[in-house]
């Protein structure tokens, strides 16, 4: 004889499967270890924030677990590439001839190392620095310097002339003191007749000799002729 219906009510809750977001990329300079928060900015999607990270190498796992009653747990990776640092080389020297400017790739066969092509060269005097600026994410510059070394130009002085007695050869201190200006006094003499040649060899990497003459004239010797009666 009841007429009243009984009634109960269930309310479900969904629980959220665990999201890790989508596959990521990152850019890091060579030798800085990413943060969690690094990593975490290159997932895609809505990813939880209660995940937790691990690496093999570069590549980075981002971990959600599930909560009860959800089971298993989502993962996604963020592939990280590292960024070389600017690399200049080691400091070098160079010895040019007096006079030379050296060029850029003079001065950057002198670098040790295994230096960056990218750089660019300045110099005060006779010191020059190259350098190499970073590529992002990497900030600052690298620099390595080479310093110059100029080799003296070959001198010969200049031409001169020289009068000796005919019938005598000139001794190589009596031409050389001859020469103008300030000759080395490493040449050698040679002579075609009465001009002789001062040759100054040129010290590597100088290439050309100087070269200075002096041209010698004879005095005749007195005559009185022979005796007669």
């Amino acid at each position: 004889p009841c007429t009243v219906n009984a009634t109960a009510t269930v309310t479900v809750t969904e629980q959220a499967q665990p999201n890790a977001g989508t596959n990521g990329t990152l850019t890091v300079c060579a030798g800085t270890t990413p943060t969690n928060a690094q990593l975490f900015a290159q997932l895609g999607g809505t990813p939880d924030a209660t995940g937790t990270w691990s690496n093999s190498g570069l590549v980075y796992t981002y971990t959600v677990n599930a909560i009860a009653p959800c089971t298993g747990s989502a993962t996604v990776t963020v592939t990280v590439t590292e960024q070389a640092q600017p690399n200049a080389g080691t400091n070098g020297v160079l010895t040019v001839c007096q006079g030379t400017t050296p060029t850029n790739a003079q001065l950057f066969a002198q670098l040790g190392g295994t230096p960056d092509t990218t750089g660019t060269w300045s110099n005060s005097g006779l010191v020059y620095t190259y350098t190499v600026n970073a590529i992002a994410p990497c900030t600052g510059s690298a620099t390595a310097t080479v310093t110059v070394t100029e080799q003296a130009q070959p001198v010969a002085g200049t031409n001169g002339t020289l009068t000796v007695c005919q019938g005598t050869t000139p001794t190589n201190a009596q031409l050389f003191a001859q020469l103008g200006g300030s000759p080395s006094a490493t040449g050698t003499w040679s002579n075609s007749g009465l001009v002789y040649t001062y040759t100054v060899n040129a010290i590597a990497p100088c290439t050309v000799n100087a070269t200075a003459t002096v041209t010698v004239t004879e005095q005749a010797q007195p005559n009185a002729g022979t005796n007669g009666t």
